[in-house]
């Protein structure tokens, strides 16, 4: 993101002197949009986000670490609707990307058929001659 990068070196170049160099790239952005956003609150969904966030670790922690995204929003729905209202789904499932939890998969991957090994396959019985076209 622009904001964090100029955030990083802000204290070495200043704010003025990156924006004037991003001016020439796809990354432009005004000085005064740079503060702007540096002063403004929060936006709703963002600070909802933060709560859920804590909310999905709770639930995800009690219960041994294996609900995945069906059974944490059925547990968000059903426990803390009176906090949050209905929580949609693909919330839940981009919150838990966020936080890098994912639930336990059960189901067994088939095994792959494996090739012969080359010394257990027979000789080629077919000669291959080359094609001249003419």
């Amino acid at each position: 993101m622009i904001v964090a990068f100029i955030d990083d070196n802000r204290h070495v170049f200043g704010v003025e002197p990156i924006v004037r160099a991003l001016s020439g790239t796809a990354a432009r952005i005004a000085v005064s949009s740079y503060y702007a956003y540096k002063k403004r609150q929060p936006s709703a969904r963002a600070r909802r986000d933060q709560a859920l966030m804590v909310v999905i670790q709770d639930v995800y922690e009690a219960n041994y670490s294996c609900y995945g995204v069906r059974k944490m929003w059925k547990a968000i729905n059903r426990e803390y609707a009176d906090q949050f209202g209905p929580v949609a789904r693909c919330t839940v499932e981009r919150l838990m990307r966020l936080l890098g939890i994912d639930g336990i998969r059960r189901r067994r991957k088939r095994p792959k058929t494996a090739s012969a090994r080359a010394e257990e396959c027979p000789d080629d019985l077919v000669e291959v001659k080359s094609l001249v076209v003419v």
